[in-house]
Formats: structure tokens, sequence, C-alpha cells
């Protein structure tokens, strides 16, 4: 029988509670997650708390656990080389069970592998081609996403991944029981920081965060699929546009909507105008975010 349970230490009117949530729900198959009118979230799974424990534990291991060694070997960098990426990729679509099915969610979502950069030169350098870079992960500069991941969990006290299940159980069950840790960090994730300031002190300020929390939040924004473009190309502003990924899709699903975007989305669809302020050392933020309907959408509706 499933059991309704409510999670009153992660807010629907928190960002980062609201990724940690998404991701928590994608670990557990068959779960459900809905928000009161308080914003109160209420979680839908069956089986008991030990068994959601172990569960969400092995997947957010098998997610985000040694991915230096993994599917990130030899990336340290937002903009990898196409050499680097690319057989990457084609194995995630080798891998897959069904033609046409992507993972439900991906670690190659950090980077924004739809498109190409070149130098500043507008030069092929060696030969090759880098990914542009992505603006899904919101991380403080360039930064090397697997040693980020794997720093969180050290925040943990955990050498291994048998030691991260069984950490990560007893963390999601004191989450369940309206608990969190806290651990002191340098610039990393940092999805749960109440204040997340730019790097005045170079990079080495710390503060303070919740691991669980940015290990989910890591884990929930894979589910994204951003990208940035026009949305009001008479001011040439710019902003974060996202819908919930439907992936996984079959081959057809695909190809129509490569082929034919429908303007109004069977999904939600969303938007955050981007601001910048200062000179070389310019900061950008998000402005509340809004969702896209068809009379307020300015934009290419390929964006």
């Amino acid at each position: 029988m499933s059991t309704d349970r409510v999670i009153r230490v992660l807010s629907g009117r928190d960002g980062a509670h609201v990724l940690a949530l998404w991701g928590l729900v994608s670990l557990l198959p068959g779960a459900r997650l809905r928000f009161d009118a308080d914003a109160i979230a209420h979680l839908t799974w069956d089986g008991d708390d030990d068994a959601l424990g172990v569960t969400a534990a092995r997947g957010l291991v098998e997610r985000t656990w040694g991915l230096g060694d993994g599917l990130l070997a030899g990336i340290k960098t937002t903009v990898p080389k196409r050499s680097a990426v690319n057989p990457k990729t084609e194995a995630e679509w080798r891998a897959v069970e069904q033609a046409g099915r992507l993972p439900t969610t991906s670690i190659l979502a950090v980077f924004n592998a739809a498109a190409t950069g070149e130098d500043k030169k507008g030069k092929i350098q060696d030969g090759d081609l880098k990914v542009v870079s992505s603006a899904l992960t919101m991380l403080s500069g360039r930064s090397y996403t697997a040693n980020i991941v794997q720093e969180t969990w050290r925040l943990l006290e955990v050498e291994d991944a048998d030691g991260a299940r069984a950490r990560a159980a007893v963390e999601i069950g004191r989450l369940l029981d309206g608990g969190l840790s806290i651990a002191s960090s340098k610039p990393g994730l940092r999805f749960s920081a109440p204040v997340t300031p730019p790097r005045v002190a170079s990079g080495s300020e710390r503060v303070d965060i919740q691991p669980l929390v940015d290990l989910l939040a890591f884990t929930g924004q894979l589910l994204l699929s951003p990208a940035q473009r026009p949305f009001d190309p008479a001011a040439g502003d710019k902003a974060l546009a996202w819908v919930l990924n439907p992936v996984p899709l079959d081959l057809a699903g695909l190809l129509d909507l490569s082929a034919a975007p429908p303007r109004s989305l069977a999904w939600p669809r969303y938007e955050a105008p981007i601001v910048s302020e200062g000179g070389r050392a310019s900061i950008s933020a998000l402005k509340p975010a809004h969702p896209v309907t068809p009379a307020s959408h300015r934009g290419s509706p390929n964006a």
C-alpha cells in the first residue's frame, strides 16, 4: 500500500529544496510528489521508511559517486573537447535497453552538448571543437564537476561507495524525520547555501550547506532541459528557459518535436530572466521564474 509522507523540512518555495525533492522522487520508482497550498511536500511511495532510505541511497550513489573515475573520466572542465564528450554520449545511447530511449537522468546533461564552441578568435584548435558552456549546473566558475560532487560526499565523512550508501540511507531517514545535517564547505555545489556570494576571497570563503540537499538537488537538476535564448530580441536580453525533461521519449516522439516543435507544450515550461552587473568581474543572477505561454513566448519556438 502506498504511504503518503509529509516532508516539512523541505519547502516548495525554496528552489534548492524543490530540486532536491525532484531528485529524491527520481530515485524512487513509482514515487509521486505534490505540494499542498502551504508549499509543504507530500511524497507517496510503496514501502516503509527503511526501504525508502535504502532504495534512494543506492540510486543516489549510482548517479553521483566516483564520477571522475566513471562517466566523467578525463573531463575536468564544463567546456570539454568534442573528442572527449562525443564517445561518452555515444556509449550512453548504446547502453539503452530500448531503441530511442535515453536514461531518465544523465550526468552528461551538465554539458551543453547540443552546441559547439570555438576559441575567442573563432578558430578551431588542434582540429578539435569544444562543447559550449552550459548554464545547467550553477557552479561557481568553470568548476570540475566530478571533483565538486565527490567533495560534497566527503563532507558526510565517507570513503567508499559502500560507506556512501550506508550514510545516505541514514541522512535520508533523518530527512524523513524532519532533520538535516549541516557542514561547512568551500565553494562547490552550494545549492543549499543560504547566500551564495561571488568569489571575493580567491574562492576560499566557506559557507554552511546541507550535503544531502546538495547531492539530491544535483540529481534533481539533471531532470531539467535548459537553454539560453533571447526572450526580447529588441532589448537583447537573455533568459534561462527550461522544461521538465520529457525523456525518455521514443524515437518517433523525438523526431516529431525536432521537426515541428509545438508552441504549447504538453509539459510545464518556464523561463527566468538573466541580469548581469559589473565590468570585467561581472556577476550574473536569475530573476524570478515564470511559466511560458503562447501569449508570452516572444523568442524562437525552437529555443
